[in-house]
């Protein structure tokens, strides 16, 4: 670079192996706007025209392809709903967005499909007490995870143990010790961009002192998830496919034994979000 030429503008926090501009990418509101379109179109034809199963399948299809549009029309990731503030993908994201999308496509192809078959029944699709307890389960996992975090950036770790654990982490992640000091938020460690960001963060720790490890609890909740994720889609397609659609009434009920192990895993992952790994002290 020439000595008279001036450097592109970067914030010092998120600069590094993937510099990114000072503030964050803007919109692309048209195609995000004609992609989500495009998709919703699909959504209704599938519900209204395809065999029972198979419009739900192509649903579900539709409404990831929704979530992949809005998350690479805003951090240029296919997966960017699931990537928080610390550039970091987020397991109780994760969960929220499987239900979602499990529960709103399931909705959405029984109301479509009930008005392509029988116009002449008005939807009243009811929501059983169990899947209300996992939505509300998976919304305070999500709600407040990042309440606890946001104790620990109000946090600092001792000198000496800061050099020791920021050595560390470059050595670990090939990056530089001043990424990783700019990057790291209190006790928390952070990427230096969200171009950094992998699927395996939901299995890691959160804090400096134990990112580089497998969190246990994260481990647990993940596995509990996608068995109850799989059994209620079980679930969900055997009623469609025996059943007429016009005699579905209420989404189908979980077993109470696994929304308890579901609770139980999530109060887990919160309990050892709020130990403090990392010795610090309150700013």
């Amino acid at each position: 670079m020439p000595d008279n030429a001036v450097p592109p503008q970067t914030n010092p926090t998120i600069s590094g192996h993937n510099p990114l501009p000072s503030s964050p990418p803007q919109w692309n509101s048209f195609q995000v706007t004609i992609h989500l379109t495009i998709a919703l179109v699909l959504a209704f034809l599938s519900a209204w025209f395809l065999p029972k199963g198979y419009n739900l399948s192509a649903v579900i299809l539709s409404e990831l392809y929704m979530i992949f549009a809005i998350g690479k029309g805003k951090l240029n990731h296919p997966l960017g709903i699931l990537i928080n503030e610390r550039n970091l993908m987020s397991l109780s994201r994760l969960q929220i967005t499987l239900w979602t999308v499990l529960f709103t496509s399931t909705y959405f192809t029984v109301l479509v499909g009930n008005l392509a078959l029988h116009p002449e029944h008005p939807l009243q699709l009811k929501f059983d007490s169990t899947v209300l307890a996992l939505m509300g389960i998976s919304s305070v996992s999500a709600i407040f995870s990042p309440m606890i975090n946001g104790a620990k950036k109000n946090r600092a770790i001792d000198d000496s143990l800061k050099v020791q654990l920021v050595h560390s982490a470059a050595e670990a992640y090939n990056k530089s010790t001043q990424e990783i000091e700019t990057s790291m938020q209190g006790t928390l460690y952070a990427n230096p961009s969200y171009k950094d960001a992998q699927f395996s963060d939901i299995f890691e720790g959160e804090e400096m002192q134990n990112h580089a490890y497998i969190d246990i609890a994260k481990v647990q909740m993940f596995l509990f998830t996608m068995m109850a994720l799989m059994v209620y889609s079980v679930t969900i397609y055997s009623t469609l496919m025996t059943q007429d659609l016009a005699s579905i009434d209420r989404f189908p009920a979980l077993p109470e034994e696994l929304v308890g192990l579901i609770g139980i895993s999530n109060g887990g992952y919160l309990t050892s979000k709020i130990i403090n790994f990392t010795k610090s002290r309150p700013i």
